[in-house]
C-alpha cells in the first residue's frame, strides 16, 4: 500500500523505483523474509485502499519529490501537506 501510494504520488516513475528494489538491500531483505507470493496476495487484498491512494494522488498540486531538497527538512510537515496537496489515508 506504502509503495503504491509512493509510486503514485511522486516523482520517482516505474523504472526508477524498480531499480531501487532490486538493489537496496533493505528492500531485498523484506521481499526474501516476507516472499513474492505474500507481497502479491497483500496487494490484491488490498485494491480499494490503492484505488483511494490513485484517487488521493490525483488531488495532489505536484508530485512530491523522491529525493527532497534539503530546505524541507526546515519546514513543518503540515506547510508541506498543504502545498503538494497530501491528505494522510
Amino acid at each position: 500500500m506504502a509503495d503504491t501510494r509512493t509510486l503514485l504520488s511522486c516523482d520517482v516513475g516505474w523504472r526508477r523505483y524498480a531499480k531501487y528494489l532490486a538493489t537496496d538491500q533493505q528492500a531485498k531483505a523484506v521481499f526474501g523474509e516476507v516472499g513474492y507470493g505474500t507481497v502479491a496476495w497483500a496487494t490484491i487484498r488490498t485494491i480499494p485502499r490503492l484505488a483511494r491512494a490513485l484517487f488521493e494522488a490525483t488531488r495532489m498540486h505536484r508530485r512530491w519529490p523522491w529525493n527532497p531538497p534539503q530546505e524541507f527538512y526546515e519546514r513543518t510537515v503540515s506547510d508541506l501537506r498543504r502545498e503538494f496537496g497530501i491528505r494522510v489515508i
